[in-house]
């Protein structure tokens, strides 16, 4: 039977915990199944719902399967003994506490458990808000649906993500602007004088179009992200039996060799903004470059970490690899850092070498980079400097480089001050170590009994 053609039980998220395709243990079967196949069919009534195998459903739908094995049970979903069955087939679950005492509720009848169980959570809801001040939401505003007019710029969008960016989500609405510069896109398919353009409306109508189509469910939540404003979850397991099986799953496999010990120089990157993280970091992860993401001028914390490293290091050169916007300030932070290392730290000027990676006045020329939305900002100190060396104003940012070219802006300055033939022994004594600790992994593991 298809897995289009067949639905999971609403009941079954009632009675137990949901289903996730980022559950650790759903990865793990998912993957297995990818090897193996399904081996159990997924039981289904006769009008298609689950009545057991959810979980092996949301699985094989991870796997990339369309068609699964399945046992039909002529039982229908609305047929008053569904739910009894469906707490039946699942009698040898490993099960927490609430959910046995929610199958032992559902032994009265289909409606009175899920009447119980709405009550319950309603009433623990009111419960734990209820010492709580509330604030008013206010009247209602629904955001208008998006009209066949703004389909062509939501299209364009979704292409720019789903291709140029695909490697670099999540990724932030600045760059996604500067890849619609690249393409002829109408903000308004009717209107051919509408054209997507470099100002604020265009960016505005952009911001505008994204929010809707997230909630619309046109792009996931997860492809856009927002890296001044942070969220902190924590990494919980419903049970030990969980958290043994990832750890026992991940062990001895993050090991990482310094690749860069046989270097005579230490090498650090700096990066102005934290909006370019996710590009820089595949490529400072192969090098096993540290870097930091400065946001402007860095503070002292971070300048005294990399000071540390330095000297751990006990290289007697530090090159510092800097990504900076082409502003007034930008042009300072290579300055600025270097400045501070021999200031604060005390570190000689003829022990550093500070290189620009981008963005210099040659590359903001030769990629024909669109300018910033924003203007040099007059009230920096090193403005009436900067337009002087420059002859204009005009800033450009980071994010107006595409990614792919930024990586390889970044990738050529560190071959540049790398010693490739050192490295390359390092990547080859890497293997071997990867083949040393496989084994004594799978040693250990299979003494355990756990393989």
């Amino acid at each position: 039977m298809r897995l289009d053609s067949m639905w999971p039980s609403p009941e079954n998220d009632t009675l137990y915990r949901p289903v996730l395709q980022t559950d650790p243990a759903i990865i793990k079967l998912a993957e297995d199944i990818k090897k193996n196949g399904l081996l159990d069919p997924i039981v289904v009534s006769r009008d298609g719902f689950i009545v057991s195998g959810h979980r092996r459903y949301a699985a094989a739908t991870l796997a990339g399967l369309v068609e699964v094995p399945v046992t039909r049970h002529p039982i229908a979903h609305d047929d008053p003994a569904f739910v009894p069955l469906l707490t039946s087939y699942n009698q040898q679950r490993e099960k927490t506490f609430s959910e046995k005492l929610r199958e032992t509720v559902v032994e009265a009848s289909q409606s009175e458990a899920v009447a119980a169980m709405q009550s319950f959570r309603i009433e623990q809801s009111r419960n734990a808000v209820a010492q709580c001040p509330t604030i008013a939401m206010g009247q209602r505003r629904n955001r208008t649906k998006i009209s066949k007019n703004k389909k062509p710029m939501l299209n364009a969008i979704i292409e720019i993500l789903s291709n140029e960016l695909k490697a670099f989500l999540p990724t932030t609405i600045r760059t996604i602007h500067y890849q619609l510069l690249n393409k002829r896109v109408l903000i308004m398919g009717s209107n051919p004088k509408s054209l997507y353009r470099n100002d604020k409306a265009s960016y505005q109508a952009l911001i505008d179009l994204v929010a809707r189509a997230r909630i619309e469910e046109h792009i996931p939540y997860d492809w856009i992200t927002d890296p001044t404003r942070s969220t902190t979850n924590w990494s919980t397991c419903r049970e030990c039996k969980e958290y043994l099986s990832k750890e026992i799953e991940g062990f001895l496999k993050n090991y990482w060799r310094d690749l860069l010990q046989s270097q005579p120089n230490h090498i650090e990157v700096i990066g102005e903004k934290n909006t370019i993280d996710s590009i820089i970091r595949p490529v400072c992860s192969q090098y096993t470059v540290p870097y930091t993401i400065g946001r402007g001028y860095c503070s002292l914390g971070p300048r005294a970490a990399l000071y540390k490293r330095f000297k751990e290091s006990g290289k007697e050169r530090l090159v510092l690899v800097i990504l900076s916007d082409f502003d007034p300030d930008g042009d300072m932070i290579a300055q600025s850092f270097a400045r501070s290392l021999r200031d604060d730290f005390g570190v000689p000027e003829d022990r550093m070498v500070p290189i620009r990676a981008a963005l210099t006045p040659r590359q903001v020329k030769v990629l024909r980079l669109p300018r910033s939305l924003l203007a040099a900002k007059k009230t920096s100190q090193h403005y009436k400097r900067f337009v002087a060396a420059n002859g204009s104003d005009a800033v450009y940012e980071l994010e107006a480089v595409p990614p792919v070219q930024l990586q390889t802006l970044l990738e050529s300055t560190l071959k540049q001050v790398i010693d490739i033939d050192r490295f390359n022994e390092e990547v080859e004594a890497e293997g071997k170590d990867q083949c040393e600790i496989e084994n004594t992994r799978r040693r250990v593991i299979g003494s355990m009994g756990m393989m």
